[in-house]
């Protein structure tokens, strides 16, 4: 799978990956971490998942990885948050007060 295909199925909404309601398997594995609140979960291939949300809902700082910039925006605006967007160096960044995203294929972090 390269990028260009990523890229194809998010532009044409082929993404039957994506579920409407957080994944129900993240409770356990959350909860055996016992993490503290605002502790970092980092999410690779995170795309819009609702399982982003989920997570930050629990006091936890989510930090992704997606290949796609325009999915990140995608997801931003469903948190319905402000954000900046940190062009300096490389990967780009997108922070918002809940989660930091990485513009970046998660082989090349």
């Amino acid at each position: 799978m390269d990028a260009e295909y990523c890229y194809n199925r998010w532009e044409t909404n082929e993404i039957a990956f994506y579920a409407s309601d957080a994944h129900s398997y993240l409770a356990h594995p959350l909860s055996l971490m016992e993490l503290e609140a605002s502790s970092r979960v980092f999410v690779p291939l995170c795309g819009k998942s609702i399982d982003l949300a989920w997570i930050a809902s629990k006091r936890h700082r989510v930090v992704g990885a997606e290949l796609n910039r325009s999915v990140v925006h995608e997801c931003v605006a469903t948190a319905n948050t402000d954000y900046e967007l940190d062009s300096v160096g490389a990967p780009l960044r997108e922070r918002t007060e809940s989660f930091d995203f990485y513009v970046v294929g998660i082989f090349r972090i």
